[in-house]
């Protein structure tokens, strides 16, 4: 139903095919580091979760996103111990053992590391919070996040674009308020837009440009039902990122995602008064080759609500 009701309603907006339905998607382990997408390096094998529910890494997957050096990595073959060091702290990890080593002190994990065709994986949140990194999961999306100072709202400094507010940021549209809680701009070449296709097969990600992925807060702050769905075919919230070029409002494939107030990634959604609602949106630019500028809004009936919040060039 979601996929019927959604290309209908995006052929009423924009002009084009719907595209071929690609074999994508996986329930591997996302990773973020201040709050950007952190993505396996190449060569390094895949996070997973293990038998005992905790996030696996490889010893240098897990090194890498948590900032230690390579310098700093040590492996014992004799004793098959892991050491890594960041700042002044030291965690030790024993392969098949449950007690590890931080700095000095014995701590007992409810898991173990683990050999893999001769590669070393390691609980990441045991050996983030040794090294003094703060770790958190979000089980809807199966993000673990990695913070080691401020955390970042968007990436728009990393593709030439000044930030001109600050998020999170309110726009309110005819009783539908909308926070926007962060925005990243990614090419759709960039090893972070592959990792996202890859995870969530993004309807037209393969003809577009950029990725721009949203994390909005959706509250009725009115005293009727509003939704988008089969009643309301009409898209309520809309990102440009180029005069006159607006984004195609994108969305998964995969069924997991389907139906109606998912709250990883939003396709149909209804909200009565007084509900609200936490996902992401992708969109997808089909036209523009260079980044203008990223403006986002809110629509609600004939009332609209906009905010420039990027833009090429000097603040």
């Amino acid at each position: 139903m979601k996929r019927l009701i959604l290309v209908v309603m995006i052929c009423c907006l924009v002009v084009g095919g719907t595209g071929a339905i690609s074999a994508a998607g996986s329930d591997i382990p996302m990773f973020k580091v201040n709050g950007k997408l952190f993505v396996t390096p190449e060569g390094e094998p895949a996070p997973y979760v293990n038998k005992d529910n905790r996030t696996m890494g490889s010893l240098r997957l897990i090194a890498s996103a948590l900032g230690v050096e390579s310098k700093n990595i040590k492996w014992s073959s004799a004793t098959n111990t892991a050491t890594l060091v960041r700042g002044t702290n030291t965690v030790s990890v024993v392969v098949g053992k449950k007690e590890i080593t931080v700095n000095g002190k014995k701590v007992v994990m409810d898991t173990i590391a683990e050999m893999k065709k001769g590669r070393v994986f390691i609980p990441a949140r045991f050996i983030a919070q040794g090294l003094g990194v703060k770790i958190g999961y979000d089980a809807a999306t199966g993000t673990v996040s990695f913070n080691t100072g401020e955390v970042a709202k968007h990436n728009f400094e990393d593709y030439g674009l000044t930030p001109l507010v600050e998020l999170p940021l309110e726009l309110t549209a005819n009783g539908l308020k909308m926070t926007v809680n962060e925005a990243y701009v990614y090419p759709t070449s960039s090893t972070e837009a592959k990792a996202l296709d890859s995870k969530y097969d993004i309807w037209k990600f393969e003809d577009a440009y950029y990725l721009v992925w949203v994390n909005v807060t959706l509250e009725n702050v009115s005293k009727k039902r509003i939704a988008t769905d089969y009643s309301d075919m009409l898209r309520k919230v809309a990102v440009m990122n180029g005069a006159g070029n607006e984004l195609t409002y994108s969305f998964s494939w995969l069924d997991k995602y389907d139906g109606f107030n998912n709250i990883e990634l939003l396709a149909n959604w209804e909200l009565n008064p007084g509900e609200k609602l936490t996902s992401n949106i992708p969109f997808v630019d089909l036209v523009n080759k260079e980044l203008e500028f990223v403006a986002i809004s809110v629509l609600n009936g004939s009332s609209i609500k906009e905010a420039l919040i990027a833009e090429k060039g000097d603040k």
